[in-house]
């Protein structure tokens, strides 16, 4: 029972070191979306971690802007989904094995 209860407790306190991203707008001036809000649902399953986090951005840059929406994660972890809300309309991302991209906008 302590065993299940420490494996428990890092589970749980690795899931808090992970569960937000950012919106980056440009690296080089260090122009960020300000994250305004995170939600982080933690559940194990059969020792299978599931962690859904929902977070809310605001753009305080003056103007619409693309940006790039980076988030960590650790090697052995996969992602399954990732949908975002913006004006009205809810997007997805597609999902594929693919070399990760490491480019940072503005430089």
């Amino acid at each position: 029972m302590k065993r299940l209860l420490a494996v428990l407790f890092v589970l749980t306190l690795t899931s808090l070191l992970y569960p937000n991203g950012v919106g980056i707008v440009d690296g080089t001036n260090q122009v960020y979306l300000r994250l305004v809000n995170s939600n982080v649902n933690v559940q194990v399953e059969n020792q299978v971690a599931i962690i859904k986090t929902t977070q809310t951005f605001r753009n305080e840059t003056g103007s619409y802007q693309f940006f790039k929406y980076a988030f960590p994660l650790p090697e052995e972890a996969s992602a399954t989904s990732l949908r975002w809300f913006i004006y009205g309309e809810w997007h997805s991302a597609t999902i594929a094995a693919a070399l990760q991209d490491t480019t940072i906008p503005g430089g």
